[in-house]
């Protein structure tokens, strides 16, 4: 029968009482030397200029980080220096780190993060002093102790993939160290029990596991290093098919957003696959969204200029209650682009003395205001909408500079075509260009205003035109006309004629009016550009739409977007971009835009087709890798990695060092015998529908010979005691917690266990319990559990130890003995740091009285300011002192009436 408590967990014991007794008194009495030093340098006499060498009165001395308690400075952590006490007290000392027997440094100041170099060595620290009138002095300190192997530190705790139900895989996620580690061990636990309920990446949740809450357990092996272990967040396990749906990898929004662009959003990771999910998007100015809807791209509004966007996904699915995930904030948003869909143009007779005007162009989106800047050989000669033409620009080039601007967006410039000016040869003039008024209707008569001429009398001719025929309308030659039914849908313009004897003719043009409604008919929102497609759509990529150029300005353009060969939309909304679906791949792409615009018939136009469909492509943002002991004849698994696009299926090809063969095509292997010592690695291959295959494959692993790796203690063995017990003591039955280890033995029978206690070499027991013998009163106590396993080297590991009472003690003495101990550091902390205030006080006299003497000012005035605050930590640390010397001095009482 397998003992109650023998994988039970416990806290690790604090560290033994005598030892840390020990070593802070030693650190107090150092504090104490360094306060008699501080006092002598403080002296008159301390500052007089002497030749002779700069005096070593205490010198420097390492000590290791005083918050996490061991035997000596430990790789990957912070060793500290003190750099002794000197005369004179403003001498300027330089601190530098060596490995014992090497002149290479390892660094300078007080403190040095322990290289993995320097491990299993000793450290010293070179102080060397200078003053002014002074010969520099060095002084080394003793050596440290050998440095300890460090522990990898979890910086991203490790997590837990998939749906927490029963019977459904879950997988861990090792989460983020810094050190990259050899190996991975994992344990899953379930709330109320102390045994792991499996030891691989992936956990097939057991019925057991229904209505608890699950973690996982990740250690991490290095070489040369201690192993490190972090536990997950827990997940609450439900019946099948009752799991909540869970955010795994929050939504995330695409860089760089700008007013009137599309904004991407990723949805995120859930647990499961949602059925749908909702997105509401918000800008940092304002908690009501912008934006509601399944939309993953949605245009930025000009309100959110400045500010940042988020994006609140909620997941849906069939059974579960919702789940939501809010993005971080993007990027600040910038100002937005107008774009401009056709060029400006110049209307009019470009003769000197004649009128022109400028057409802005279309532009999308609309513009709020548009300025004008009529320019010849680089120089502008004009700012309004029209412009009667200087005679500087006879036979030269004239063109228009259109700006156009709107609140959130950046201003925008384009030019005309340039059109040639020629000098009049005592020409009429054109002043005022023509136009049409009237209700452009089959059946209706408009009329022209021929505009006003130079001179005034000339005699005008009309001819009116309609779009697509150079030939005037039969019987438009007058200043009227009843336009025709074969007008219809078209645009009207008009050419008047000036003339009159002795000069030169001129012509002027109409801007264009249209289209031409039918008779009776309502006014129409008419295409004039066709939509048009972005270039080189791919499937998982956005591609986007331009909505067309309309006769007015619509209110709302709704796109419909197909694949060739479907008569149903795969899209239809009001977004410019959308992303393609895999059933486009090979095939091309059509929108069809509705324009709507109140007291208007709608209008509508499809473009032309798109390039052909590219596949997509499949990335994997984390590389697949390989689980489990890779021994011949153990079984290892694939993990696929992270495919962003979700692939459909996966292939899998394993390969051994030295043979292009795989030795396997499942998510599954045995490792085969006669590979021991060789690299083994899985390549795994992503299919998804419309998407080209894609290849990504694992780091090697080396496969190990069988019975040459020893079991891997992860977690310390410990000695359990009755709760509340405090110390044990003579005659006390107390307990063995074997550990964790990697891989765990087959059962109980694996481990030997054995108790020692301080000063013998022989076991004073041996088993999972041990009752405590009058032998061991006032010694510590350990235990050593040896763990057996086929195929492994034995592998052993000592718990802490605990100092065992006489049974004369009372219970309360284990009690009082710790709190002595805490109180015994506070007082020596609380004394380093008294000394170290005022040593910075001293420090900072010592510059000021310098800047002083070199005549600099604003030097002495920050040095001032300082000063003041050194002097006020001083008396904090007075304080902090009196109150530790308060609590030891507490502390001893209680421990003299308990013990």
């Amino acid at each position: 029968m397998r003992p109650h408590f023998l994988g039970a967990a416990r806290s690790r014991p604090a560290v033994p009482v005598f030892r840390r007794l020990l070593s802070m008194l030693l650190a107090a009495a150092v504090a104490l030397l360094g306060l008699v030093a501080v006092s002598a340098a403080t002296s008159p006499a301390a500052h007089a200029v002497d030749p002779t060498p700069v005096k070593n009165g205490v010198p420097p001395v390492i000590f290791d980080d005083p918050a996490v308690p061991d035997d000596g400075p430990t790789v990957g952590r912070p060793a500290f220096a003190h750099p002794g006490f000197w005369t004179p007290s403003d001498a300027t000392v330089t601190l530098t780190w060596y490995r014992e027997g090497s002149t290479d440094p390892l660094g300078t100041g007080s403190v040095l993060m322990v290289p993995f170099e320097a491990l299993g060595e000793k450290l010293r620290v070179s102080a060397t002093a200078t003053a002014p009138g002074r010969t520099p002095t060095t002084v080394v300190s003793k050596p440290s102790a050998p440095v300890l192997a460090g522990t990898p530190i979890a910086y991203a705790k490790p997590a837990i993939f998939g749906t927490p139900e029963v019977g459904s895989t879950l997988a861990a996620w090792e989460g983020s160290w810094s050190e990259t580690p050899d190996t991975y061990a994992y344990r899953w636990f379930e709330a109320g029990t102390a045994a792991p309920i499996g030891t691989a990446k992936d956990l097939v949740v057991p019925a057991s596991a229904a209505g608890k809450a699950i973690t996982v357990e990740v250690t991490v092996s290095k070489a040369e290093w201690n192993d490190g272990a972090a536990t997950s967040d827990p997940v609450t396990v439900a019946a099948p098919g009752e799991a909540p749906l869970t955010n795994v990898a929050k939504p995330a929004i695409s860089e760089h957003p700008a007013v009137g662009a599309l904004a991407l959003a990723h949805p995120g990771v859930w647990s499961s696959e949602p059925d749908s999910i909702t997105a509401e998007w918000f800008r940092s100015g304002s908690s009501t969204p912008f934006h509601t809807g399944s939309d993953l791209a949605v245009p930025v509004p000009p309100e959110a200029l400045g500010e940042t966007l988020t994006v609140k996904v909620t997941a849906h699915k069939a059974g579960r209650d919702d789940a939501t995930a809010t993005s971080a904030s993007s990027d600040v948003v910038v100002k937005g682009t107008l774009h401009n869909v056709e060029e400006p143009a110049i209307f009019g007779s470009p003769v000197v003395g004649g009128t022109v005007e400028a057409w802005p162009g279309s532009w999308f989106p609309a513009p709020a205001t548009t300025s004008y800047r009529w320019i010849v050989d680089g120089a502008s000669v004009g700012t309004g909408k029209t412009l009667v033409v200087p005679a500087a620009a006879a036979g030269k080039e004239l063109t228009v500079e259109v700006t156009t601007t709107k609140t959130a967006y950046d201003d925008a410039v384009v030019s005309s075509e340039p059109v040639s000016v020629t000098a009049p040869a005592n020409p009429v003039k054109n002043l005022t260009a023509p136009s049409i008024e009237g209700t452009l209707q089959v059946g209706a008569t408009v009329t022209v205003n021929t505009g006003t001429w130079d001179p005034g009398d000339v005699t005008k001719t009309v001819e009116w035109y309609r779009s697509g025929s150079e030939t005037p309308i039969p019987n438009g030659t007058g200043t009227s006309l009843e336009i025709p039914a074969d007008a219809e849908g078209e645009m009207l313009s008009v050419v008047v004629k000036g003339s009159k004897p002795g000069l030169t003719d001129a012509y002027a043009y109409s801007a264009p009016r249209g289209p031409v409604l039918a008779a009776g008919g309502t006014q129409v929102v008419e295409n004039l550009v066709a939509p048009a497609i972005t270039p080189d759509p791919e499937v998982g990529q956005v591609v986007g739409a331009h909505p067309g150029v309309w006769s007015a300005q619509p209110d709302s353009v709704t796109l419909q977007w197909f694949v060739a060969g479907a008569s149903q939309p795969f899209h239809t909304g009001t977004e410019l971009f959308v992303l393609v679906p895999p059933a486009a791949a090979g095939k091309t792409l059509t929108v069809r835009a509705v324009a709507a615009k109140d007291g208007y018939t709608s209008g509508e136009a499809t473009s032309d087709p798109s390039d052909v469909v590219a596949e997509g492509t499949l990335h994997a943002v984390s590389a697949p890798a390989v689980y489990g002991k890779a021994i011949p004849g153990a079984t290892v698994v694939a993990w696929e990695g992270v495919w962003p696009a979700g692939p459909d299926d996966f292939d899998y090809r394993w390969l051994v060092e030295g043979s292009a063969t795989p030795v396997g095509t499942a998510k599954e292997l045995v490792v085969p015998a006669g590979t021991a010592g060789k690299k083994l690695s899985v390549e795994v291959t992503a299919k998804k529908a419309g998407y080209t295959d894609a290849v990504a494959h694992s780091a090697d692993v080396t496969i190990e010979t069988p019975g040459t790796t020893a079991v891997q203690n992860v977690r310390a063995p410990e000695i359990l005691l009755a709760p509340g017990s405090g110390l044990p003591k003579v005659g006390d039955l107390i307990g063995a917690s074997v550990g964790a280890w990697n891989p765990w033995p087959a059962d109980a029978s694996g481990y030997d266990v054995e108790w020692y206690r301080s000063g013998s070499a022989q076991p004073i027991g041996t088993g999972v319990f041990l009752v405590v013998p009058s032998s061991a009163a006032g010694q510590q106590l350990t235990v050593k559990v040896t763990a057996k396993r086929a195929g492994y080297l034995d592998g052993s590991a000592f718990s802490a130890p605990v100092l065992v009472l006489s049974a004369a003690q009372s219970p309360g003495c284990g009690t009082a003995s710790t709190a002595l101990a805490a109180a015994t550091v506070a007082q020596a902390d609380a004394t380093a740091a008294l000394v170290q205030a005022k040593a910075k006080v001293t420090k900072l006299k010592a510059k000021k009285k310098a800047a002083k003497k070199l005549g600099k000012k604003a030097k002495v005035a920050k040095l001032k300011a300082k000063l003041a605050k050194a002097r006020s930590a001083v008396a904090a640390a007075q304080l902090g002192l009196a109150k530790a010397d308060a609590d030891l001095a507490s502390a001893k009482a209680k421990h003299a009436s308990s013990c």
